[in-house]
């Protein structure tokens, strides 16, 4: 089994990251609460606050400072996926990548 969850965290007071929930942070979550169970995640049978427990867990362990469960939903907004454009490897992002528009200017 290689279950694995993309999350991108937006931070009031930062930079958005991504992180990506694995075994170890599903293991965690369950041990949190009794009842819960991997096969949840993969039926999509989840609460919203089981999203940011997850995404918690899985920054903790990237080593980020994320407090409390309640204070990481209080800073942050979580998204499911990694949504930030990626960057190439001198780490400059493709600014098409970030337009809403991808038509041309007329000349």
């Amino acid at each position: 089994m290689s279950q694995t969850y993309p999350f991108t965290v937006r931070p009031d007071d930062g930079d958005p990251y991504q992180v990506t929930a694995d075994l170890r942070d599903v293991v965690a979550w369950e041990d949190a609460k009794p009842g819960r169970k991997v096969v949840d995640l993969m039926k999509n049978d989840y609460t919203a606050r089981d999203v940011y427990e997850l995404a918690r867990l899985a920054a903790k362990r990237d080593g980020r400072e994320v407090g409390s469960v309640k204070d990481f939903m209080r800073t942050a907004v979580v998204d499911l996926g990694h949504t930030l454009p990626k960057a190439d490897a001198d780490g400059d992002v493709d600014d098409l990548a970030e337009s809403a528009d991808p038509t041309r200017p007329a000349p």
